[in-house]
């Protein structure tokens, strides 16, 4: 006598939504987000603080003078800045976030 396999829903159900290999999923773009203030914050302390003078430019555009950069005093962030970049984020772009 030949048996046949009777398959429950539950059964194809879940075969259906478990592949043999594991999807990554991406991160949700609030951690994003949070790892790029982080390593814009340690760059902070790494990249050298520099300025370049700004010269007149074509039509009326304001432009860099390619040589005339000088380094000055760096200004690490600090743990208040880190914390506040977000809602200081927020708040220098809300014409274009909050009210388009």
């Amino acid at each position: 006598m030949v048996s046949s396999k009777t398959v429950t829903q539950k059964e194809k159900f879940s075969s259906q939504t478990e592949p043999a290999e594991q999807k990554q999923r991406m991160p949700h773009v609030y951690v994003i987000l949070f790892i790029f203030i982080v390593i814009a914050s340690l760059l902070t302390y790494i990249v050298p603080a520099g300025v370049y003078e700004r010269v007149p430019g074509p039509e009326g555009r304001t432009t860099i003078d390619p040589s005339s950069y000088q380094i000055v005093e760096s200004s690490p962030i600090g743990l208040t800045d880190f914390m506040l970049a977000i809602p200081k984020g927020l708040a220098g772009a809300a014409e274009v976030v909050f009210l388009h």
